[in-house]
């Protein structure tokens, strides 16, 4: 990545840019965080081609379409200004090179690796093209590497299928070494065929290095993709079919999704999973990128090759023919669809005359994954169990009634229907609903009968851009008029701390603190840490909470590199009380670490009760040391070395600390499992046990990954599909299961909370009326005793926020969707 420009923005719309990723002729993407702390993608169109009506018109029903298109296997698009001067859009940051950077450096990818990318990919254009779209420019340098498999970005030129044309008949719209000969012809019809090819094209570079038709001036690579055959003698062989098949001139010859994925990689091979699915090499690279968003570094290098590179596709200069015109300032723009048994074999065959239009708008990104490898090798599971809805999952209905619960067997049974709740009042089973977007900013803290939260407006939005919003849990209303505050750096969670007194929040190295009772300002104190800007290497940092009246402020994720951005600042002095440095908190390392290694990282968490926080120190490949820390010294109190180490090889240790009152537990990818230990430090059991003689490596979606909940000495915690209850108690074997099965999902979303004796949690279904449900189970036996379905998210990926009250059997979700739902009961 490249640090940020004197020229380049400061915001962009309720995103802070941090770095730039790449650059071309129409406009940058930049690295950049959410008022929350997520890190997304960022593309800005230049304001020359924002000039154009026309462009709008497309760049407009491009964000829409792009939005429609489920996540998984593609960048969530998170937001977007096409009406400002200078067009965005915002997708989630996906931490891993491109396919073209990763065969640039490391070479071509081996049959196995190449088979998981070709499945991923093929998956992938089956949700677009379920979509209604067409991709129409996949190539090397538009699929990122993710830790969890391949994800395929950039619909620039995408078209929904049997819409409206707004490109001149004629143009070619491509990258002419992975173009379908249809597209080559510029041929008024084509069809999501067209990126059957392109996928082709895509293996043969991914196992050669080159692209299926060599290299050459592009007026060349068109006239060899209709009518010369590829070469594929340095394909493995046992894909040369496969490859060859997707190559086919005429499009109605090529294999469909279905049959590509069940080639590719069949159901029963167990080689199947897109885990550890890259050399070792490109592993080790990702944690850079996953690094990235936390550090604020520009020491890693962009997804993409420079844009003159050699072996770039979709040069901004396009070659052209004699007699054509080139306009490389004109927005690229759809051309009409045909249905995908359209035979173009009778279609012009020459690309003379043709204009190649290579500048074009991508809504392309890369985003961070945490815990997006809980999701890996989980296709077939899904795909069975869309096939099967309609006999197995009932739609989602008002008022609280089930949904499916979207297990991976067909054989399984529905969970069984329920009447609504007495208490359901509102479309999604809820007692009171507001029109408050709190998940943008990051989340809320609930205290006495009050949420307090920051709503963070969109570029569009006429409310002011940051607003201090309180509601009463009650009833969902307003306690006050939202209250204009100076900027919050939220760089874990709300951002934000509430006692009786005062909402304390935390920008550009100043605490400020707000009346509860109206939100007004009540007093301010700067000078806390240094404000992260282009130039300092300071993270980004904001409020990790507030335990004895001391706010922890800081980044999340700390690099050894970065200057002091870890701090306690005491609200009733209004005083920061200590300050450390990064080296300052490697302390107590195992005896083989060093506070020089490379790949280093340091993790803050802070409980929302109890006298301590937490630090986990991390080398390249697992965490090696959990620390407790003092609130009022920023002293060490205790530190016990982490031994459960595994070669799950995941593309990062992402450990997740949950403190309670009695217990400190600790989850990891490398281990999958979840590691209790006392409050002075002590180990006291770990589920399952990495380290026990009849262990196994954990297959990913078993993993235990995110927070856990801990209530009445049980814990609860999830992996991909399931919730498992743990008995904790020293009386008896803790760590023990307590539950005789666990219902599995089709994937769960976030950490379960407690209210009564009920678990909530989110988690995904198969059906086509939505995909996201709030799920309530016993906590007894845990068997499913009600779902609610939940509104759609701006993206087929989008979750929402489950959050429990403290004191009162109430729990409120935060959609993605920008609004808040109170259910105030234990169910």
């Amino acid at each position: 990545m490249e640090a940020l420009k004197p020229e380049d923005p400061t915001r962009i719309g309720p995103f802070t840019p941090l770095a730039r990723i790449g650059a071309g002729g129409m406009g940058r993407v930049f690295l950049a965080r959410s008022r929350g702390g997520r890190p997304v993608a960022v593309k800005v169109i230049r304001a020359e081609y924002a000039e154009d009506e026309r462009f709008r018109t497309r760049f407009r029903r491009e964000v829409e379409a792009a939005r429609t298109v489920n996540g998984l296997y593609t960048a969530s698009v998170l937001d977007a200004g096409p009406d400002d001067e200078e067009p965005w859009l915002a997708t989630a940051y996906i931490p891993g090179p491109s396919l073209q950077r990763v065969v640039q450096d490391h070479g071509p990818l081996p049959e196995r690796s190449a088979r998981v990318l070709g499945a991923g990919i093929a998956e992938a254009l089956g949700a677009i093209h379920s979509a209604g779209l067409i991709h129409r420019d996949l190539k090397p340098s538009n699929v990122i590497c993710g830790p969890d498999g391949p994800r395929v970005i950039d619909f620039g030129i995408s078209h929904a299928v049997g819409g409206t044309s707004l490109t001149a008949t004629g143009v070619v719209v491509g990258s002419p070494r992975y173009a379908s000969p249809e597209q080559c012809r510029a041929d008024a019809e084509s069809s999501p065929a067209s990126d059957v090819f392109a996928l082709g094209g895509v293996l043969v570079y991914a196992t050669t290095g080159i692209p299926p038709f060599g290299e050459g001036p592009d007026h060349v690579q068109l006239y060899l993709v209709v009518h010369e055959q590829p070469d594929l003698a340095a394909v493995p062989h046992s894909l040369r079919p496969i490859v060859s098949g997707c190559l086919e001139k005429n499009a109605a010859d090529r294999p469909s999704i279905d049959e590509l994925l069940d080639t590719l990689l069949p159901p029963d091979d167990a080689r199947a999973a897109a885990v550890d699915w890259l050399p070792a090499a490109v592993h080790r690279e990702m944690r850079n990128y996953a690094a990235a968003p936390s550090t604020g570094s520009t020491e890693v290098p962009t997804h993409e090759r420079p844009e003159d590179d050699p072996v770039r596709s979709g040069r901004t200069a396009a070659s052209r023919t004699e007699g054509s015109t080139h306009a490389p300032s004109a927005p690229t723009t759809p051309v009409p669809v045909a249905s995908a048994s359209a035979d173009p074999a009778n279609k012009g065959s020459h690309p003379t005359r043709r204009r190649l239009l290579t500048g074009f708008v991508g809504l392309g990104a890369m985003a961070a994954s945490g815990g997006g490898a809980w999701f890996a090798s989980a296709r077939h599971s899904r795909k069975n169990a869309a096939q099967n809805a309609g006999a197995t999952s009932p739609a989602a209905t008002p008022g609280g009634q089930n949904l499916a619960t979207g297990t991976a067997a067909p054989s399984t049974p529905a969970t069984p229907h329920t009447p609504p709740s007495p208490h359901a009042t509102g479309k999604y089973g809820e007692d009171w609903s507001s029109g408050t977007d709190l998940n943008r900013g990051g989340g809320a803290v609930i205290r006495g009968n009050r949420m307090f939260g920051v709503y963070t407006a969109t570029s569009n939005n006429p409310n002011p851009q940051q607003s201090l919003v309180v509601l009463d849990t009650e009833t969902g209303k307003s306690v006050f008029d939202p209250a204009n505050i100076s900027g919050v750096d939220a760089a874990s969670g709300a951002g934000i701390a509430v006692d009786d007194q005062y909402i304390y929040t935390y920008g550009s190295g100043t605490v400020y603190a707000w009346h509860v009772e109206d939100g007004r300002q009540a007093w301010s104190k700067g000078g806390v840490l240094q404000a992260s800007n282009s130039t300092n290497s300071m993270p980004f940092s904001g409020i990790l909470g507030m335990l004895e009246g001391v706010l922890i402020i800081g980044a999340p994720m700390i690099d050894p590199q970065n200057p002091p951005c870890l701090a306690g600042f005491d609200v009733a002095s209004q005083s920061r009380l200590w300050v450390h440095k990064p080296a300052e908190l490697l302390t107590n390392l195992p005896a083989d670490m060093t506070k020089t290694d490379d790949g280093i990282s340091i993790q803050a968490t802070v409980p929302r009760q109890g006298g301590q926080f937490y630090l986990t120190i991390s080398d390249q490949t697992s965490l090696r040391v959990l620390k407790a820390v003092d609130p009022k010294s920023g002293k060490d109190l205790w530190h016990t070395p982490f031994t459960h180490r595994t070669e799950n090889d995941a593309a990062s240790p992402t450990p997740t600390v949950t403190g309670t009152t009695d217990h400190v537990y600790l989850t990891d990818m490398h281990s999958g499992s979840i590691h209790a230990y006392d409050l002075g430090g002590t180990w006291k059991w770990t589920h399952p046990d990495p380290d026990a003689p009849n262990h196994v490596t954990v297959p990913p979606q078993q993993r235990y990954t995110g927070p856990v909940a801990q209530a009445d000495g049980v814990v609860y915690a999830t992996n991909a599909r399931s919730v498992i209850a743990l008995d904790t108690s020293p009386k008896t074997a803790s760590g023990a299961t307590l539950w005789a099965k666990s219902k599995e999902f089709n994937g769960i979303l976030g950490a379960p909370v407690v209210v009564g004796d009920k678990i909530w949690v989110e988690v995904n279904t198969p059906s086509n009326a939505t995909s996201l449900a709030l799920t309530v189970l016993n906590r007894s036996d845990g068997t499913v005793v009600q779902q609610y379905a939940m509104p759609p998210g701006p993206t087929g990926s989008s979750a929402d926020m489950v959050i429990a009250d403290p004191a009162t059997p109430a729990v409120y979700v935060l959609t993605a969707s920008g609004a808040v739902l109170g259910y105030r009961r234990e169910q």
